[in-house]
């Protein structure tokens, strides 16, 4: 498709500047200075028409070069909505993890407490043990 649209513009471009592929009609019967002339003109066509097709060329590669940018800008444009996702998801584990340590906390000093009240059940047990085979 790229190619068919530089076609395109190189046939527009010639059209525009004028440039026409053919002979001009007075040339078989000119004169030395007459074919110095067209032989002059020929050149200047040619010229404007190598112009003509370095300008529909030129026009093609920023086409192209115009497309791959916006190629590269959606690439972009994702990638960066990738890494804000990655982000936020990151900071809803961060969240989380925080959640589950303080939880883990609370059921850590819950067990301590626990342990002490067992640990003064037991002391008390054994006195009252003490104080019964004192009986």
């Amino acid at each position: 498709m790229k190619a068919c649209a530089a076609g395109v513009l190189l046939t527009l471009a010639l059209a525009v500047s004028g440039v026409s592929a053919a002979p001009p009609k007075h040339a078989a019967h000119a004169s030395p200075s007459s074919e110095a002339a067209s032989e002059a003109q020929e050149k200047y066509e040619a010229a404007r028409a190598r112009d003509a097709q370095e300008k529909a060329q030129a026009a093609a590669g920023k086409v192209q070069a115009e497309g791959q940018l916006h190629d590269l800008q959606a690439q972009l444009d994702a990638l960066a909505a990738q890494q804000h996702q990655a982000a936020d998801e990151r900071s809803d584990a961060s969240k989380s993890l925080r959640r589950a340590d303080g939880e883990l906390g609370q059921s850590v000093r819950a067990l301590r407490d626990t342990d002490a009240a067992i640990a003064a059940q037991k002391s008390r047990l054994a006195d009252l043990q003490s104080q019964q085979g004192a009986l």
